[in-house]
């Protein structure tokens, strides 16, 4: 399997490199997937499918990694981030992209990437009038609900704020407007304390 897997690679790196066949390196190294889940071929995969544009290949190559690992801890919330940005930015698929994300901080709370990730869809402007804002407004809503109890653990009140702010403007139900203005103020009186505290 190994000298099989060594030959393999460089017939890819032959079609890659010198015959500019991206496709047909692409077919030879999920040949090498068949043997093992080797990372070089994994890294040389997400690269080639990035390039080719193929990604819901990509997304079934880290669902596969994915299996390949302990399926939990910082490693495979990595890879459910990855999955979760492709889901959202290439295939416009959020409900999956937010799957993936509740998931990788099930497994590391205080994942950087996906905590970025989050913050990338919360910092989303807010839509004009015409076409797709609701759908913003509600991405935005979803993004706070999950990044508020990270931000109340940071002790971080500005972002707090952000989050609740997002999640009111998405909010049409009066019970749950009231009771996010109520956080809000009781936020700012809070703020206004520690400030009056200091002085």
């Amino acid at each position: 399997d190994a000298e099989r897997k060594e030959l393999l690679f460089r017939e890819a790196d032959l079609l890659r490199e010198r015959l500019d066949d991206k496709s047909g390196a692409i077919g030879v190294l999920e040949s090498v997937l068949e043997v093992d889940v080797d990372p070089r071929a994994t890294s040389q995969l997400e690269a080639l499918y990035t390039d080719e544009g193929r990604f819901e290949d990509l997304v079934a190559l880290y669902e596969r990694m994915l299996e390949g690992s302990s399926g939990s801890g910082t490693d495979a919330a990595s890879l459910r981030v990855k999955i979760a940005k492709t889901a959202r930015n290439k295939l416009s698929d959020s409900p999956r992209a937010f799957d993936e994300l509740v998931e990788a901080l099930s497994q590391d709370p205080a994942h950087d990437a996906a905590i970025e990730e989050l913050e990338s869809i919360l910092a989303q402007g807010k839509p004009d009038e015409e076409g797709g804002g609701e759908a913003i407004l509600e991405e935005r809503a979803r993004a706070a609900e999950m990044l508020e109890p990270i931000y109340l653990r940071q002790g971080d009140w500005a972002k707090v704020k952000a989050t609740l702010e997002a999640r009111l403007d998405a909010s049409q139900d009066p019970g749950e407007r009231g009771e996010l203005l109520k956080r809000l103020s009781t936020l700012h009186e809070d703020q206004l304390g520690d400030y009056a505290s200091e002085l």
